[in-house]
């Protein structure tokens, strides 16, 4: 039985990588930093928890675990661990293969400046964007007329490494003049950033796993809603794709010759038209509905970069929907107010049978039930203060 290793396994989007591959009959090695989600799951073979280490010695630890355990293949969520790990690789280490895009190509996926470039060239619909940074000949009052002109608008970072994700650390979204106090701490913060036109309307994605360009397995999905009123990871969402979409991540995929695992954001306006907004160039979210969707990810991509394998037979089926039951009801909590809050409860727990939840699986409940359980410590500790 093969063995691989799932890095960044505390995050509950390496939960369903690990119990995807450890079902398909892999021996599946869990390396974490922090007891939480993929780390609780019953399907690790093995787990092992790095939380304290730096950065160098934990991945120093994924490479020599790969060699000592002979392992096949690794997976890895965040950005940092994938280039991090592809660093530290010598031309012997060749038994084993890291789940990503030629590094060229990851490298560039990261710099969200070219990826919005390329997808303007070829003639994807792009919000109008203007670059800035305080190391360029701007000054400061320059770039607030610049944003004053444009409200609404969004300012964005220019790469997600190192950064959480949310309001105040990825973005910060200007709907008003009164938006603008919190923009000296976010350009302080970030240093290099880019104004984005506000787009009205509701995310998409189009993801699935590529091969130099072409489509191996592929599907979508819209957002019913997010963590944050303006923006954030989908905490409600659909099986669907936006055809005009899919055609545009094609286009992307294609220019780029992308080889891996990657999700093609677009936020669809009200006149339908669907914006490219970002590339998720690894493991994103919302992979568990692409599973419950029939498009298994994680086996996949192992299948491609382990076994060279190309053809598979699956069927995307729109129209399942899925909630991630712990942040979704935070969401409903700080989004609405009143009875529109009450009415958003009552059909979340009426949908229970019909919706599938992100992280519940009751073969393997541990995960889910430390989230409850951390909920609502947490909630219990601030009512102490």
């Amino acid at each position: 039985m093969d063995k691989v290793i799932v890095a960044d396994a505390e995050l509950r989007t390496s939960l369903s990588v690990i119990r995807s591959l450890s079902l398909y009959g892999l021996k599946v090695i869990s390396i974490s930093r922090g007891k939480s989600g993929g780390y609780l799951t019953k399907y690790t073979w093995k787990k092992l928890d790095l939380l304290g280490t730096t950065d160098e010695e934990y991945t120093d630890f994924i490479i020599t675990t790969a060699k000592l355990e002979k392992a096949k293949a690794i997976f890895a969520h965040f950005e940092k661990t994938l280039l991090s790990l592809h660093s530290k690789m010598s031309e012997h280490d060749n038994h084993f293969k890291i789940i990503m895009p030629p590094i060229e190509i990851f490298q560039n996926a990261c710099k969200k400046e070219y990826v919005l470039s390329v997808a303007k060239e070829i003639g994807l619909p792009v919000p109008e964007t203007i670059y800035c940074s305080l190391n360029d000949n701007r000054d400061l009052n320059e770039i607030y007329k610049i944003i004053e002109r444009k409200i609404p608008c969004f300012i964005k970072t220019t790469s997600e490494i190192d950064t959480l994700p949310g309001p105040m650390n990825r973005y910060l979204a200007i709907k008003t003049k009164k938006d603008l106090e919190n923009l000296p701490k976010f350009i302080e913060k970030h240093k290099n950033f880019f104004i984005q036109q506000y787009i009205d309307g509701y995310g998409c994605g189009i993801a699935g796993v590529f091969f130099e360009g072409d489509p191996v397995a592929v599907g979508g999905h819209i957002r019913l809603r997010e963590s944050f009123a303006t923006g954030g990871v989908s905490t409600y969402c659909e099986s669907k794709i936006h055809k005009e979409a899919m055609r545009y991540a094609l286009m992307l995929m294609k220019e780029l010759k992308w080889t891996g695992i990657a999700m093609i954001e677009f936020k669809v306006g009200r006149d339908g038209i669907p914006f490219f907004m970002e590339l998720n160039p690894r493991i994103w979210g919302t992979i568990p509905l692409y599973i419950a969707s029939g498009i298994n990810i994680p086996v996949i991509a192992y299948e491609l970069f382990i076994n060279g394998r190309l053809n598979f037979d699956y069927r995307f089926r729109e129209g399942i929907k899925m909630r991630f039951l712990v942040e979704d009801f935070h969401a409903i909590i700080t989004q609405y107010g009143g009875i529109r809050r009450i009415k958003e409860l009552i059909k979340v727990f009426l949908e229970i049978p019909k919706v599938k939840e992100g992280i519940f699986d009751i073969r393997d409940p541990m995960p889910f039930l430390m989230q409850i359980a951390y909920m609502i410590t947490k909630k219990i500790r601030r009512m102490k203060r």
